[in-house]
Order: C-alpha cells, then structure tokens, then sequence
C-alpha cells in the first residue's frame, strides 16, 4: 500500500510539472505574438475585368471605381423527371434559373489581425497602378473616407510584377475586412494594356 501511495504522489507530481511548462511555453508564445495554433489559407480576388487601358495620352490614366461592385449572374440549371400521361411516357424538363449578385473586392480578415495581399500584373510599357484599399465592418459600415493608397511601379516588358502589401493591425484597428474601391492604372503609353492581373490574400485563421 505504501508503494502504491508513492507511485501515486511521484504521478501527481509530474502532472503538475508539465501543467506548469505547457502553461509557461504557451505564455511565452503569446507573449511573443506567436500563435501555438492556427491555418493560412491564400484567397483570391476576382476583379470584373483582365485588362486595363490608361485613356488618352495625356489624360492621367484610367480610374475604375469598385467601391459600388459589380454584377455577376450566377446560372442554376436543374433537371425534372415527370410521367406524362398523355404520352405515356416520362418527359424531361430543364429550368433554368438566373440570379444576379453584387461582387466586391473584398478580402475578408475577421480572423486575422495583419493583412498581406500580394498584387501581381505587367503591362507594355512603363507605368504605375494604384490601389485605393478601405476598411469595413460589414457591407453596411465601408470607411470610405479614412482610405490608404499603394502605388506600384511596374517596368516595360513581359516580366511580371509582383508587389506585396502588408496592412499592419494598427491600421485594420479590428475591421473585419478590406475592400478595394478603386483601381488607377497610369502610362506613358496610350495604348498600353494590363495583363497577367491578380490580387491574392493570406489569412491566418485560429490564430492570436
């Protein structure tokens, strides 16, 4: 009984020793800003379109406004089997149904307290492309005044450029997420174009 009462409080003892580690290591983790958990996932953001033209010379470049969305139709088709009596025969029917959403440029961070988008596009010639970014709470709550710009320099040729953007938690200030609201596209060519177009984001998700 002795022996068992020993082996007992030597048991107890170690539990308690690593309860007190794990718990240090995990203090110190987030004491340092480290997550002990979490995913990264990597998004993308479709924009409404794969090229962009800067206007006339002279004219400054072509602005599009994203804060307001665009349309996208959704196509739902669906396929019944019914017994047709007077035929005496099955008959199949296909409907079709179309519904139109609003689609925005959002990035969605509710999980995340920094923010890294990564921008990626080339064009024919030398220009700049700026971003205009804005912060939200929901669709109801877009800060539309308190915006950040991001202008990103690409060089002439066939090589993509690649920029990577990296929004602070001071400036997400707990926003639930970022939206593009416009799209600025510069040149000194008038015929210039933008090809190879992509916004990506990473969110880390379950992470502190």
């Amino acid at each position: 009984m002795r022996t068992f009462f020993k082996k007992l409080a030597d048991t107890l003892r170690k539990t308690a020793l690593g309860v007190a580690i794990g718990g240090s290591a995990l203090s110190s983790a987030v004491a340092q800003n480290i997550a002990p958990s979490g995913t990264y996932s990597v998004s993308t953001v479709t924009l409404p379109y794969s090229t962009l033209a800067p206007g006339a010379a002279g004219s400054g470049g072509t602005s599009t406004n994203l804060g307001l969305g665009w349309s996208t139709i959704l196509t739902n088709v669906t396929t019944s089997t019914t017994w047709n009596s007077s035929s005496n025969a099955f008959i199949s029917v296909t409907n079709t149904i179309y519904t139109t959403n609003t689609t925005y440029a959002d990035m969605q961070i509710q999980q995340q307290k920094n923010l890294m988008v990564s921008v990626g596009f080339n064009g024919s010639g030398p220009t700049n492309r700026t971003l205009t970014f804005a912060r939200f709470l929901d669709n109801g709550t877009v800060d539309n005044i308190n915006t950040t710009n991001v202008t990103i320099l690409a060089l002439a040729g066939a090589t993509n450029t690649i920029a990577n953007i990296n929004f602070s938690a001071d400036w997400l200030a707990g926003a639930g997420g970022v939206r593009i609201v416009n799209d600025l596209w510069t040149g000194t060519n008038a015929t210039l174009t933008m090809t190879n177009n992509f916004i990506k984001y990473g969110v880390k998700k379950y992470a502190f």
